[in-house]
């Protein structure tokens, strides 16, 4: 795999963040970027705040099993029916002999989860560490209406803010920045596909060389009723280090609407690689106003 150039300048990681957040700013295409939601707010919806409970298992290549919990509290605002503005503060629990830090967003969200041992601490005991994670800020925009043939077509950029403590392994310390393109289409009555593809640019610690990643994420959605949505994400991205594998991943889930204003959900995710977790379940509920 090709090397990234290190180090950055800081001038061009300021630019860079810059440059994202104003993509995010005028940046809503309808899927989330990844957080694979099939039913989609009431049209009239202003604001949504929802939680979803994460928890998964793995080695990531380490050869020790970590227990990660991730409970991103999410907010997320419609000032027009194109545009989103996303807002994700979660708390993060680690258990195991290696505490992993995640690069490029939360590990529920379409496997810009990509565990790297340059942020890892280990230790010969099992230990528990927990904490605020990485705070994220993602804009959204649809660029294209789905029409006849045409698919839905949407952009979007997300900040990873460093904010989880790196010196107990729970985060790299850095900024990660993510941009990508998504697309929705309607191929039968109750059936509705999607695509989304991203590209992320990493933040190396100290002492370390971390490479970039590319990912995509395929899902596909059955909604025999307009209050249940069943659907399967299959997803991936590069890996950031050189000594593991690339990150692939299965995702079943389903959604419910109890009312006009509030959605459940549940999923199972199963790990296709080393870089993956072995299994993991999550479980949400979301508001809307």
């Amino acid at each position: 795999m090709p090397e990234r150039p290190v180090p950055r300048p800081p001038v061009s990681r300021a630019v860079m963040i810059l440059a994202l957040t104003a993509l995010g700013l005028v940046g809503v295409a309808t899927e989330g970027a990844g957080q694979t939601i099939a039913l989609q707010p009431a049209p009239d919806t202003t604001f949504t705040v929802g939680m979803l409970a994460n928890y998964s298992e793995g080695d990531y290549g380490t050869g020790r099993t970590t227990q990660i919990l991730y409970v991103p509290t999410i907010v997320q605002w419609f000032p027009t029916e194109r545009f989103e503005l996303r807002l994700t503060i979660p708390y993060l629990w680690e258990r195991g002999r290696n505490i992993i830090a995640f690069v490029g967003g939360g590990p529920e969200q379409a496997l810009r989860r990509v565990a790297t041992r340059a942020g890892l601490a280990s230790t010969n005991r099992t230990h528990t560490e927990d904490g605020l994670g990485d705070i994220l800020l993602e804009g959204e925009y649809t660029l294209i209406e789905q029409r006849g043939p045409r698919p839905e077509i949407g952009t979007f950029a997300e900040i990873k803010f460093p904010t989880a403590d790196d010196r107990r392994g729970l985060g790299t310390g850095k900024f990660d920045e993510t941009i990508g393109i998504s697309f929705e289409k309607k191929l039968a009555e109750q059936w509705v596909g999607s695509l989304d593809v991203f590209y992320t640019f990493v933040g190396s610690p100290a002492g370390t060389h971390l490479s970039d990643a590319a990912g995509w994420l395929l899902g596909i959605s059955y909604r025999p009723q307009p209050v249940l949505a069943i659907s399967a994400y299959f997803g991936g991205a590069t890996t950031i280090d050189a000594r593991q594998d690339d990150p692939l991943d299965l995702r079943l889930q389903v959604e419910y609407a109890l009312s006009k204003a509030t959605k459940i959900t549940g999923a199972m995710i199963k790990g296709l690689s080393n870089a993956a977790p072995h299994w993991g379940t999550a479980l949400g509920i979301v508001f809307e106003f």
